[in-house]
């Protein structure tokens, strides 16, 4: 939770933070969605955690999940 993930594709760069639920006794899917179009180039993709790492990850392919952690 309170992890920054920038996804950057072609010059564009979108931004999400993973968030838990927002009001009394709700949850919400901690998995974030990128909406990239009809784009299949690979994209950029970068993470900030709340103790400050960062990762990097370059060449992604669209159309999958990644599973991140900070270890």
């Amino acid at each position: 939770l309170g992890a920054v993930v920038r996804v950057t594709q072609a010059g564009a760069t979108q931004s999400q933070t993973v968030r838990s639920g927002s009001s009394y006794a709700s949850q919400c899917d901690l998995a974030l969605t990128f909406g990239l179009g009809g784009n299949a180039s690979p994209v950029q993709v970068e993470v900030v955690w709340p103790s400050g790492t960062r990762q990097a990850f370059t060449a992604v392919r669209t159309n999958q999940t990644i599973v991140v952690d900070e270890s």
